[in-house]
């Protein structure tokens, strides 16, 4: 059954609204279509749910949110538990903007208390493709994005959650991991981590900062400098031979004083 309805007739489960530059392009072709572009889930007192069409409806919400256009009616799901997974899967088959599957996981995490392994169990969609969109709130869009179309959500995610790094180093380190030549691994973000917990100093303001990080993490030239300093005879760099060195010296001036 096809009714005609509008927008602000529909409810969703998300806020995310594309720009109107971004809606004005698609109206066009809607207006050309005679057939349901939205297909809606119908409640037993007469509310409706968006199921499919989710960028028709975004484009309506936003350049006339009153508008009527012909939608395809069906027998709601159980719960609004049910309601969202099948628009979850509606996002994921009509590729919908990263934002939307994005909130609409968070929805089903944290205001249905549900896991992202229940979720993907009760949807058909892999688990991996649910993790993918859980990164912290406070990561700049940019690098959400980028985030979720590189696989990189636990690195982002861990520089996020670090307490002792200020924003301007989160925000480097975020550029470091998206670099577009020698990108930092979770390997060389460990090292950096040692790096400042032990103390040393960086300063993601100055100048040739990007390069300074590229140079902490470089753990194979450490490497090279340290046994570099080991064959040039300075063992006092290692604790334990440079009391041996003091030593020898103590001994030597011994000998000579005696």
């Amino acid at each position: 059954m096809a009714k005609y309805l509008s927008a602000n007739q529909i409810n969703v489960r998300h806020q995310y609204l594309p720009t109107r530059n971004t809606a004005s392009k698609k109206l066009p072709i809607l207006l050309k279509s005679n057939r349901p572009l939205i297909h809606v889930f119908k409640d037993k007192i007469g509310n409706y749910f968006l199921w499919k069409g989710i960028e028709v409806y975004q484009t309506l919400k936003v350049l006339n949110s009153t508008l009527k256009i012909p939608c395809q009616i069906h027998q709601g799901p159980a719960n609004e538990y049910q309601w969202t997974l099948k628009l979850l899967q509606s996002c994921y088959l009509e590729n919908s903007y990263w934002k939307v599957k994005m909130e609409l996981i968070r929805n089903l995490l944290n205001d249905d208390k549900k896991t992202a392994e229940q979720i993907s169990e009760d949807s058909g969609i892999e688990l991996k493709e649910i993790k993918k969109y859980l990164i912290q709130p406070d990561v700049p869009d940019d690098y959400k994005e980028l985030a979720i179309s590189n696989g990189k959500h636990t690195l982002v995610n861990s520089i996020c959650n670090n307490k002792k790094l200020t924003d301007e180093c989160k925000t480097l380190l975020y550029e470091a991991v998206f670099h577009y030549s020698t990108p930092i691994t979770f390997e060389q973000y460990n090292l950096f981590k040692k790096y400042i917990r032990d103390g040393y100093q960086f300063d993601p303001s100055e100048a040739g900062s990007m390069v300074k990080l590229k140079e902490i993490v470089n753990q194979n030239a450490a490497l090279i400098y340290y046994w570099s300093s080991l064959n040039s005879g300075r063992y006092y760099l290692y604790p334990r031979l440079y009391f041996k060195r003091k030593n020898d010296e103590i001994t030597k001036k011994t000998n000579l004083l005696s």
